[in-house]
């Protein structure tokens, strides 16, 4: 119904609360009778009623209303006594035409000058009283609804503030209907003055001005037989304008209360609809939440069920320990009778979300106003009450556990005590890591435990024997005291030093050298197929990953245990980010929305169109966009890296069985037609110009924010991209021939790099002299140098210098 512009709903539903709540009065049932109680004023005695409070509230917005006109009608005060002057001047019986159109324009001016201030009024009016979102539950100003909430000071029951509410909406509709009535009247009376007033019988199609009128009545003849000729007709038309000009003045100063009252009244039925609305969802959603709580009451007794293999033991915590600690807690109070603290909380949370512009999703602000609003108050009110119930150490715990657990055993405290031993040596057992033992090592056991120093403490913890307790099986089982252990808690610790997680055959990294041939462990192997299914976007992997942290399989977030299979991994991700450039496997594009963004090259990895590598993102959710932002993509998605390398691996193994020239090979084809979009280079001639694959370690520089640049990433960079120029080489050359082709080559690329750079020093004034750009080139005279080419090594480092001092 209410798609279709209808409120019948709505109307029903608030006719069926309050007969409700009427009818159980009559009934005498307590509580509904209660509720309409707290909406009645009573004499005072408090027996006899004397007033609805709703009626009270209206009364008092009215009083408001009619305040506030009178404050805005001083405005108009020297028109008004304008006015007046004029119209005793037009009831003389000398009175002229011109004493009638003077009186008349003051009229209208008094007319336009009312209609504008009143809707002034009104508009202020509506939002001081149903726009604020102020907290006025202890509001003093009568004319606000909070103030009739609240019965000696207390703010009354949430379902007390609906009955009023729905009464109050009654009310006003009726009020509402009334002064729009009676606006309407007057707008008439206004629209058909002109006619009413100067329209003349004998002329049947025009209706005369003002000016015309008093014209044809013969207002203006001034000469004395002409007065006595028109006599009649002169009197008619004074007596005429005299008395509509009165009822214009009569009926403009009654527009002041009937518009603003109408304007005010038609806000305040849509704010506490709005309101009632908000209460009936908050209601919906409470009998739901409401409903759940025993589940959850009774998820939360087995939540804490001890189950093998936990590392973590709760004590007195269990089915029978809740409930008999629940026993422990009564509930003194009442349904009746609600916190006042508790029902101002409530209807501020509705009156927030009846006032905002913007609805949030109702299932979810209610739920949360429920949790936050009611349960978090009564929660602090249990444990303002009972905190003394619950408010224990983790001995007495334990032996307040026995009592509950064992009630016909337990007789005395040494049975308690029995009961807390038994449990702390379970506790010891418990924490014993279940590892198997590395063959060929002597594992190195340390047990302990640390506890609160409120246990020993003789005021927070003067229990007979305790001391003693604590000292026989606590500390000296290596027990230490420590300020900041709780005294809710003891942790025992127990380990096995000398050994690590490579150590353990299920967790080995695999191992294939000449000499040895180690496979990978299970739970190493399932834990990198895991992680190959991640995608950096969640709602796009295809497993779920058992983390806690979902950045845990990045190993710049949790180090590799092994420290060569963290190398290793940090290695084939340089590797395959270089080729990923290189190659264009990973390339420059514009999105649906013409930004440039990095995505993965379908035709070149050989992808298919339910690969979801469209685009690539970053750590922070974001598109890839810059340069440098494309190395934290490799990082944060091992699938891309392993879709790159086997690329890489495919086409040189195809290179290697065609036996094809080195001068045609895979990777000098990707240096002969090697860009980078986002750092384009243009020839002399305009042409846009190949780069040189020395010049990407520089351009991650260039792209890179200051605060993210680690220097360190980026010589290691360079490192990947030297070596697998050396190991790309070693596959189509002899070793004898290697190091004279892998450093021609070289040499040849460190020419091209400096003529780059060249050209990038235009934009970047301070390239040669910084520190990356020096290490590369110190980098490759070193390597030149290590292969023997001493005079090429010499020239790269005079070049380097020679531009450095410029």
């Amino acid at each position: 119904m209410k798609q279709q512009g209808y409120q019948v709903a709505e109307l029903d539903r608030s006719r069926h609360y309050i007969d409700i709540v009427n009818q159980g009065f009559a009934e005498q049932k307590p509580f509904r009778s209660a509720i309409r109680n707290l909406c009645m004023e009573f004499d005072a005695k408090g027996f006899a009623e004397k007033n609805v409070k709703w009626n009270s509230y209206i009364e008092e917005l009215e009083n408001y209303i009619n305040t506030m006109v009178e404050d805005h009608r001083v405005e108009l005060d020297d028109m008004i006594s304008e006015i007046k002057r004029k119209a005793e001047a037009a009831n003389e019986k000398t009175a002229a035409g011109a004493d009638f159109s003077q009186w008349y324009q003051q009229l209208l001016g008094y007319k336009n000058a009312t209609i504008k201030i009143t809707e002034r009024i009104a508009r202020n009016a509506t939002y001081s009283l149903f726009k604020d979102k102020k907290d006025y539950t202890k509001t003093d100003q009568k004319y606000r609804l909070e103030y009739w909430l609240r019965a000696k000071e207390v703010f009354i029951h949430p379902n007390a503030v609906r009955f009023f509410i729905y009464n109050a909406i009654a009310e006003l509709r009726q009020k509402e209907a009334e002064s729009k009535a009676e606006v309407e009247d007057i707008r008439g009376f206004w629209k058909n003055f002109e006619k009413n007033t100067f329209d003349i019988d004998e002329t049947e199609d025009h209706v005369e001005t003002e000016s015309e009128y008093i014209e044809m009545m013969k207002l203006n003849e001034d000469g004395k037989f002409a007065r006595i000729r028109f006599r009649g007709k002169m009197k008619e038309g004074r007596s005429n304008l005299v008395e509509q000009m009165t009822a214009l003045f009569r009926k403009t100063s009654e527009y002041w209360e009937k518009c603003c009252s109408q304007l005010v009244f038609r806000e305040a039925i849509n704010y506490l609809t709005s309101l009632s609305g908000a209460f009936h969802d908050f209601y919906d959603v409470l009998d739901r939440n409401v409903a759940k709580i025993g589940k959850e009451i009774d998820q939360l007794e087995e939540k804490y069920q001890y189950k093998p293999g936990m590392a973590l033991r709760y004590v007195c915590a269990d089915q029978m320990c809740l409930r008999g600690l629940a026993d422990e807690v009564v509930n003194l109070g009442s349904s009746l009778d609600i916190p006042s603290d508790l029902s101002s909380k409530i209807f501020n949370r509705m009156k927030r979300y009846a006032l905002a512009d913007k609805k949030p999703e109702s299932e979810a602000y209610f739920t949360d106003a429920f949790q936050e609003t009611v349960v978090k108050y009564l929660e602090g009110e249990v444990m303002g009450h009972y905190m003394s119930v619950v408010d224990m150490d983790v001995l007495t715990a334990l032996e307040k556990e026995a009592k509950f657990q064992k009630p016909e055993a337990v007789y005395d405290d040494n049975e308690a005590k029995l009961h807390a031993q038994n449990a702390i040596e379970e506790a010891i057992r418990l924490s014993k890591p279940f590892i198997e033992s590395p063959a060929g090592k002597e594992p190195r056991v340390i047990t302990a435990c640390a506890y609160s120093t409120d246990l020993t403490d003789p005021i927070k913890a003067d229990f007979p024997g305790r001391k003693q307790f604590v000292s026989k099986h606590l500390k000296s089982k290596g027990g230490v005291e420590d300020e900041g252990i709780d005294r809710n808690m003891i942790l025992f610790y127990s380990s096995v030093y000398d050994i690590r997680a490579n150590d353990l055959s299920k967790f080995r990294p695999p191992q294939k050298t000449q000499t040895k041939d180690q496979p990978d462990g299970e739970y190493y192997k399932a834990y990198y197929e895991l992680v190959e299914m991640l995608h950096p976007e969640s709602h796009r992997s295809r497993a779920i990953t058992p983390h806690i942290d979902r950045w845990w399989h990045v190993i710049t977030k949790l180090p590799d245990l092994d420290e060569q299979s963290q190398e290793d991994q940090e290695k084939r991700i340089y590797r395959s980010f270089f080729w990923g450039m290189l190659g264009q496997f990973v390339r420059l594009v514009k999105d649906n929305e013409k930004k440039n963004i990095y995505s993965a090259n379908e035709v070149r990895l050989n992808l298919k169109s339910t690969d979801d590598l469209d685009q690539l993102v970053v750590s922070n959710g974001t598109s890839c966009d810059h340069l440098y932002e494309v190395l934290d993509a490799f990082t944060i998605y091992p699938r891309l890296v392993r879709l790159v390398s086997d690329r890489v691996e495919s086409l040189i193994d195809n290179d290697k069985y065609a036996k094809t020239p080195l001068e045609t090979s895979t990777l000098y084809k990707y240096i002969h037609s090697f860009r980078v979009d986002e750092f384009p280079l243009q020839g002399e001639d305009g042409s846009d110009k190949v780069r040189c694959l020395l010049d990407l370690p520089m351009l991650m520089k260039m792209s890179v924010p200051s605060e993210l640049y680690y220097e360190k990433n980026m010589i290691q960079l360079l490192a990947t991209i030297v070596s697998e120029i050396k190991a790309y080489h070693a596959y189509f050359v002899t070793q004898k021939e290697l190091n004279i082709v892998y450093g021609n080559f070289l040499y040849k690329q460190f020419n091209r790099f400096i003529e780059d750079m060249k050209s990038d020093v235009k934009q970047y004034p301070d390239l040669f002299n910084d520190s990356l750009f020096i290490y590369q080139c110190q980098m490759i005279a070193k390597e030149l140098e290590e292969i023997g080419m001493l005079d090429e090594a010499e020239n790269v480092e005079n070049t380097w210098r020679k531009l450095r001092t410029r």
